[in-house]
């Protein structure tokens, strides 16, 4: 997604504000990728594979060469229509910035600034536009950040993904490793991931198990206790609790890999 890049190279071929009015737009293979703010209004857009609507305060990429159609009782944007430099997958995207008011006003000055094409306007343009970039990069590696209840037990679940094929794993020992208690554990846990520690465990456990049983090579046994399980009935009843197939009948319907 060109929102979510850390390297977008381009050069600005223009930069336009446009109004519209109840109007119905088609647009088949623009030359120029283009990144728009709506600082009014709102439009819908189709492409070959997805609609989207948009409104104030929305960011929109549209890549070169992608035909689409528009369509807006009303709207007022800024538009700067660009060349990608970069060798990056380039699809449409969509971003809302967290401060619209900041937004407009950095589109409104790229405008101005590439109106009046005063001495060095174009790297001044340039500047604005990876300034804008960077801060929504800023903004959405904010928002992928763990919270501050999932740092608190980030290296517990660190360990319990290094160590589930341990049969001796406890519930309490995965909560001494980030040094709180087994019942604060057990809350935070299920606050965050909306299941409980021990359910999470057993189905990370069955899920490895599925590449081990399309093997062929080992026994249900065998993998009971190389994915965990100290009893091979329990893996059995969980394994088919979440597959709706015992893990027999789930080996012989898969073709066995030839090593």
């Amino acid at each position: 997604m060109v929102f979510q890049e850390k390297e977008l190279l381009f050069r600005i071929l223009g930069v336009y504000k446009i109004v519209r009015k109840n109007v119905k737009i088609m647009t088949d293979k623009k030359a120029s990728s283009v990144i728009s703010y709506r600082c009014r209004g709102s439009a819908t857009f189709h492409t070959s594979d997805h609609s989207f609507t948009l409104g104030a305060g929305d960011l929109l990429f549209i890549p070169a060469n992608l035909s689409y159609t528009q369509e807006t009782a009303g709207e007022e944007l800024i538009a700067v229509h660009l060349d990608i430099l970069s060798r990056i997958e380039t699809n449409v995207d969509v971003c809302t910035f967290e401060n619209p008011q900041l937004a407009e006003k950095i589109f409104t000055e790229l405008y101005e600034l590439w109106q009046a094409k005063e001495t060095g306007y174009h790297y001044r343009c340039m500047s604005l536009l990876y300034d804008f970039l960077c801060r929504i990069n800023q903004q959405n590696r904010a928002l992928e950040a763990p919270s501050a209840p999932e740092r608190k037990i980030q290296r517990s679940l660190t360990y319990l993904h290094s160590h589930y094929d341990d049969n001796t794993l406890s519930i309490g020992k995965i909560a001494a490793v980030s040094g709180v208690s087994e019942v604060y554990f057990r809350r935070l846990f299920k606050q965050i991931y909306q299941t409980t520690p021990v359910k999470y465990i057993n189905e990370l456990r069955i899920t490895k198990s599925l590449s081990l049983l399309k093997i062929g090579y080992y026994s249900v046994a065998q993998i009971s206790s190389m994915v965990g399980f100290n009893d091979p009935k329990y893996f059995c009843s969980s394994f088919k609790a979440l597959t709706g197939k015992s893990p027999t009948a789930y080996q012989k319907q898969e073709e066995p890999y030839i090593c």
